[in-house]
């Protein structure tokens, strides 16, 4: 039989426990903000998304919808595609004429 210290215990349990929390909270894709990554992008993530850089995401900051939640911007992919929709030209044999 294995003896074991109940401090011991306590020390293996609560590690076991940090350990669970951790992995638990990194499957919920929630970053420190609280902001669920999974529905929204970082800044790094919109320049990705969009082929730009980051400085430039800055810039267009107020032409699209963003949430700022603390120090930090982030943005949702169906927004960003409606943004990019509405600069969409049509080729003038698609349109209709009247």
């Amino acid at each position: 039989m294995v003896s074991i210290d109940f401090s011991d215990l306590i020390e293996a349990l609560t590690e076991k426990f940090r350990t669970i929390v951790k992995e638990e909270l990194r499957n919920l894709h929630v970053d420190k903000n609280g902001v669920d990554t999974e529905k929204y992008l970082t800044v790094e993530q919109t320049a990705q998304f969009l082929n730009c850089s980051v400085p430039h995401v800055y810039k267009l900051k107020d032409r699209m919808p963003h949430i700022k939640k603390g120090a930090k911007l982030y943005y949702k992919v169906e927004d960003l595609n409606n943004y990019l929709d509405s600069g969409r030209s049509v080729p003038n044999k698609l349109r209709k004429v009247a």
